[in-house]
């Protein structure tokens, strides 16, 4: 099957998005209507962005408008607050880590280049976020306490159409937040030998959330990229969040997609009309001990919603270990991606290996 054709049941796939009303609520945009506008011109460094966010959250919500060209953060970490909407002008609007970012933490010890920090009714969308992990010496103390676009113990935010490149850590992560859609973004991995842990979208104790029609490649042109998607659970569980549409390559360190367990239950999960190429491995259970397990998932669905693992170099999907019941893998298509992996009492219908 040719890469156009797999494009297309990506495509169409991704127009078939059904949800239940919690995760509706994820899709709604942050109240913006009769709030102030504030358009930051070309060339402005990061506090003066950091001053027009605030200024606009102070006066009860509203946009800053980021001018085309590149926004230097010299040591200081962008917190985008309360019903306030970043928005650029597309991929040639870049927030980039200048050469004293690593000066500074962000409020969570690490070094984000835009976090929510607690925030509600966020929108971040229309820009590229460079992290500078080509320029940048970023394997320091901390460098994985806070990620590129931090969503971080937030409700409601939206990230949509945000390029990130030259990561040092995740690329773009919910941690600890409910109610978010990361939609239409593109990631990128560069550096080849400097980083471990390179993920591109990281779901952590989070829930209620939409990760859908996004580009994410951690495994090219550079080779320090690791697992593509990720849900994970450390301290609670992390739940009802829909994965679909999304076209994914992961790094040679990593699969497409993890479901990683740890001290909480991962469940009501659906992984849909995805397209899973080019990587170690498709869609696995990860155990990192606790005693959280893997349940209520549906990797694929009816006709319309499976998806297809192409030139996977291990597996499609492997679920063996850490279910606890109510896990349903059908009407995917694995081509040139090995056999499905499934313990005795996961259901499954129609897997198609070719």
């Amino acid at each position: 099957m040719s890469r156009r054709v797999l494009l297309g049941l990506a495509v169409g796939a991704a127009g078939t998005v059904s949800a239940t009303a919690a995760l509706r609520r994820g899709e709604r945009e942050p109240a913006r209507a009769g709030g102030s506008s504030t358009v930051v011109p070309e060339g402005t460094d990061g506090k003066a962005v950091q001053r027009a966010i605030d200024a606009v959250h102070g006066a009860g919500g509203g946009t800053v408008q980021l001018a085309a060209g590149t926004t230097y953060l010299t040591d200081e970490h962008i917190l985008v607050r309360s019903a306030v909407s970043l928005v650029g002008a597309g991929p040639s609007t870049v927030v980039k880590a200048g050469p004293r970012f690593l000066a500074t933490r962000g409020p969570n010890d690490g070094y984000p280049l835009l976090t929510t920090h607690g925030a509600e009714d966020v929108r971040i969308a229309d820009l590229t976020a460079d992290q500078s992990g080509d320029l940048l010496d970023g394997n320091v103390e901390n460098r994985l306490h806070e990620y590129l676009v931090d969503v971080r113990r937030s409700r409601r935010v939206v990230v949509e159409r945000v390029s990130t490149v030259n990561p040092f850590s995740y690329s773009i992560a919910s941690v600890g937040s409910t109610d978010f859609t990361i939609r239409g973004c593109r990631t990128r991995v560069r550096t080849s030998g400097r980083y471990t842990q390179l993920d591109g979208i990281h779901v952590l104790d989070s829930s209620h959330g939409l990760v859908v029609d996004n580009d994410v490649d951690q495994g090219g042109p550079g080779r320090d990229g690791d697992d593509a998607l990720v849900a994970h659970t450390m301290g609670r569980d992390c739940h009802h969040i829909v994965y679909r549409g999304n076209r994914v390559r992961s790094g040679r360190f990593g699969g497409g997609m993890q479901f990683a367990v740890g001290g909480g239950d991962i469940h009501h999960i659906t992984v849909a009309g995805n397209v899973f190429h080019d990587s170690p491995s498709g869609v696995r259970v990860g155990d990192y001990g606790g005693g959280g397990v893997v349940r209520a998932i549906t990797v694929g669905g009816d006709r319309r919603d499976g998806n297809v693992f192409a030139r996977n170099a291990r597996f499609a999907v492997q679920m063996r270990t850490r279910l606890g019941g109510d896990v349903r893998v059908s009407h995917n298509t694995s081509i040139g991606s090995g056999e499905f992996l499934l313990a005795e009492d996961v259901t499954s219908a129609e897997n198609l290996v070719r």
